[in-house]
């Protein structure tokens, strides 16, 4: 009797790039135009029966690519996409002390900013990282779901959220 768990244990998990892309709703050179302007690497991993290593994507980047590939097929453009995940990565709390506790012209900018990075991922259903919900809605989400005015972040697995508006 052989032992198969060390095999099943050797497996790349995750999903191989050539099959997401066969699978996708868009074509090749557009899942390759996703893949740099969503900032996903794939990583190389060997499979059982192949000569080489093959780029592989994980669960979470799947995830990622599977909702921006409907997006992109549904006629989004893939600059529109990207431009909520390029925002500027600041400070949460930019109030100056020094100038008293006063508003300033930077923190108008840094709130307008996450503001239209708000509407822009609720009209696109882009899942987030963590870190980007945490920059638009001003605090780090810690549950499943957080409310924070009108605006529902939730949790779709490890590092992938979206949000959504809740109506008065």
């Amino acid at each position: 009797m052989t032992d198969t768990s060390a095999a099943v244990e050797a497996l790349p998990s995750g999903q191989r790039l050539s099959e997401w892309i066969e699978a996708a709703p868009i074509g090749k050179t557009a899942s390759y135009e996703l893949l740099k302007a969503l900032g996903i690497t794939p990583t190389k991993a060997r499979f059982p029966g192949s000569a080489a290593a093959v780029s592989v994507l994980t669960a979470e980047q799947v995830a990622i690519m599977d909702a921006a590939a409907e997006q992109v097929a549904a006629g989004r453009s893939i600059a529109e996409l990207t431009a909520i995940t390029a925002r500027p990565r600041t400070a949460v709390n930019t109030t100056d002390e020094a100038q008293g506790g006063k508003v300033t012209a930077k923190d108008q900018a840094t709130l307008l900013a996450r503001i239209q990075a708000a509407d822009g991922a609720i009209r696109s259903g882009l899942p987030l990282t963590t870190e980007q919900v945490a920059w638009i809605m001003g605090a780090r989400p810690g549950a499943e779901t957080v409310t924070r005015g009108r605006i529902i972040a939730t949790r779709h697995g490890r590092n992938v959220w979206s949000l959504a508006r809740i109506e008065p």
